[in-house]
């Protein structure tokens, strides 16, 4: 096998280990199939318990599902994806994996040849280990380099062409009404209705920018110019070249080999030979212009493919990813969700395949006669949630009694106490978690009743928000 076949093999097993890599530690399926085969028999002797009765097993499985099952809150979903509507990037998502991973195929295959073709100039006396060297040094860098230019400029081409978009809308509509192109920065953080009394090309520049620019196409396109032209040329010398020194080395002999040469003691005069050597050149010259133009043929379908590969690397980057500043921040938010009723039912239809991980862990415990108290994955939830609660919202700091003075100090007015802000919106999650409508119950029964007034009010307006929307769905 030789050097450029065993590389590309070593590539396509890499690629392929990266993307089982990926599917693992990013895919709610693929870490769930990898539970089902190798991990939970793995962590099944991890049986030790912490202070709150849950074992160091129930942790490391409630920990890696925990991130796939979407658990903000309504008002940060909301807020999240009014954003990306404003920022005019409601519908798009990242740039897949599986689709970085074949433009990076392509490169790489593309790369190989430069590399080849590099190495051989740069060391024209070198070994098969340098030339190994250089290929993979090479590779490394056209990759990156080229990976890099074209993504940036596919991003560039689509926010400078938004902005565009929205500056031929403020001016068709300035034309009637004096407004300011850009009137403030917006951020994620802030309530995204700030700026609703603005129109909503203003909108989407004050949270994508009002300056776009061309500087990466250009660079884009420059080097793609350059690549091609230049390896082309390149190619084509290194073609006369060879050719060139194999017809010297015919030439040379067929000259010794020849009796009746012109360089043998018998050979025959120049009068007689001088038609064949015309014939000869002239059948040597056919030759060497038809090899001519199939090498350059070849040399320029190499070019088109490789300006065809870093247009679809352009592109890409063009129809993926965002142009807001924070839009990539508000789609890790939402998750990619459509609605708030898509969030609960994916929520609950995550849930069920990891109670059931559970609960074969909790069988392989019973396997050890161990009696250890078990948990469910919404229990898990629960309690992440209300410790979050905690650590955003610690109780606040006893202060130490004052010393008695002399005069009487005034009584109190009493003041009702208050949930701190937030809290009521954890809680709301922690019910959402639970899937027993018996430990829901409970878990209302289990507050202060302070708190439970605001939560039995938050849970009656959730209804009625939902049975409006029904309604209104109903209308058309």
């Amino acid at each position: 096998m030789s050097l450029i076949s065993s590389g590309f093999v070593l590539l396509l097993v890499v690629v392929f280990g990266a993307l089982v890599w990926y599917s693992i530690n990013n895919t709610f399926h693929g870490k769930l199939f990898y539970y089902r085969m190798l991990k939970l028999r793995a962590i099944s002797g991890k049986t030790s318990t912490s202070a709150d009765g849950w074992t160091k097993a129930e942790n490391t499985l409630g920990g890696d599902f925990k991130k796939f099952i979407p658990a903000m809150d309504r008002d940060e979903f909301d807020n999240s994806k009014t954003y990306l509507t404003k920022a005019g990037d409601l519908g798009r998502q990242p740039l897949p994996f599986w689709l970085m991973a074949v433009i990076g195929i392509l490169i790489i295959a593309e790369g190989l040849g430069f590399s080849y073709l590099l190495g051989t100039f740069i060391a024209p006396e070198g070994t098969a280990d340098t030339y190994t060297l250089l290929m993979v040094a090479l590779v490394l860098v056209l990759c990156v380099v080229l990976g890099m230019i074209m993504h940036a400029a596919g991003h560039q081409l689509y926010r400078t062409r938004l902005i565009g978009a929205a500056r031929v809308d403020w001016q068709q509509t300035n034309a009637r009404n004096d407004r300011q192109f850009k009137t403030h920065e917006v951020s994620l953080h802030q309530p995204q209705t700030i700026d609703d009394g603005e129109i909503a090309c203003t909108q989407l520049v004050n949270r994508v920018g009002d300056n776009g620019k061309y500087t990466m196409v250009y660079v884009a396109v420059c080097t793609i110019l350059a690549i091609a032209v230049l390896s082309t040329f390149m190619r084509m010398m290194a073609h006369e070249k060879t050719e060139a020194q194999n017809t010297m080395g015919t030439q040379t002999s067929a000259d010794v080999s020849n009796p009746f040469g012109a360089t043998s003691p018998n050979g025959l005069p120049a009068s007689v030979t001088a038609s064949n050597d015309k014939a000869n050149v002239i059948a040597a010259t056919s030759v060497h212009d038809a090899a001519k133009s199939e090498a350059m043929s070849a040399f320029i379908i190499l070019a088109v493919i490789f300006v065809i590969t870093q247009i679809v690397a352009i592109y890409a980057g063009f129809k993926w990813g965002f142009g807001g500043k924070e839009s990539p921040a508000a789609y890790k938010r939402t998750r990619g969700f459509a609605s708030w009723t898509e969030v609960r039912e994916v929520r609950g239809a995550f849930v069920e395949p990891v109670e059931e991980l559970m609960t074969g862990l909790h069988a392989k415990f019973s396997e050890t006669n161990r009696k250890l108290t078990i948990h469910s994955f919404k229990q898990y939830l629960a309690k992440t949630a209300s410790e979050a609660a905690t650590d955003d919202y610690p109780p606040a700091a006893v202060v130490p009694a004052a010393a008695p003075a002399q005069m009487p100090a005034p009584a109190a007015v009493p003041v009702p106490a208050a949930a701190p802000h937030g809290t009521v919106q954890s809680h709301l999650d922690a019910l959402d978690a639970l899937g027993d409508k018996t430990e829901k119950e409970q878990y209302v029964l289990s507050l202060d009743a302070a708190t439970r007034a605001e939560i039995i009010a938050a849970i009656k307006a959730r209804h009625q928000r939902d049975a409006a929307a029904k309604e209104v769905e109903g209308l058309f």
